[in-house]
């Protein structure tokens, strides 16, 4: 049985990027795995997974992703995990917007170092907001 994913988990939320400048938001929607209210799970941890959207991309065309690795978690043939998915988009009033996936020069627009962006903001926003552990390993090729 395919696990249901309730619409409600994957509104998107915004966040503040002050690696990317003064008033600069980023949405993102995040899916919790099966239990992670229960009394018994409170304490456990659980790894995070960024799927990065492509630029004209929403949470719902990928949904299906969602529910794969909800299904195999449930059947223990993969590991529960917190997924986040990150919007590769970001409209500006006078630009045609920035993508998420290219570190830009940060102008009037927008732009900006979106790799500093998920390493140093959003990573730590979701250690404070959920259980997520991280376990980074840079080995100086990113």
């Amino acid at each position: 049985m395919t696990p249901k994913i309730p619409r409600h988990t994957l509104k998107p939320t915004p966040f503040d990027s002050p690696t990317l400048g003064e008033d600069a938001l980023v949405a993102y929607s995040v899916l919790l795995p099966a239990g992670y209210y229960d009394k018994r799970s409170r304490w456990k941890t659980y790894p995070l997974l960024i799927v990065l959207l492509d630029r004209d991309q929403k949470v719902n065309d990928v949904i299906e992703l969602a529910r794969a690795q909800a299904y195999l978690a449930s059947d223990g043939y993969a590991q529960q995990v917190i997924m986040v998915f990150l919007e590769g988009f970001r409209d500006t009033e006078e630009s045609a917007g920035y993508h998420f996936f290219l570190d830009q020069q940060a102008d009037d627009f927008g732009g900006g170092d979106y790799r500093d962006m998920i390493l140093g903001d959003l990573i730590p926003h979701m250690e404070d907001r959920y259980r997520a552990k991280i376990r980074f390993v840079d080995d100086g090729d990113l």
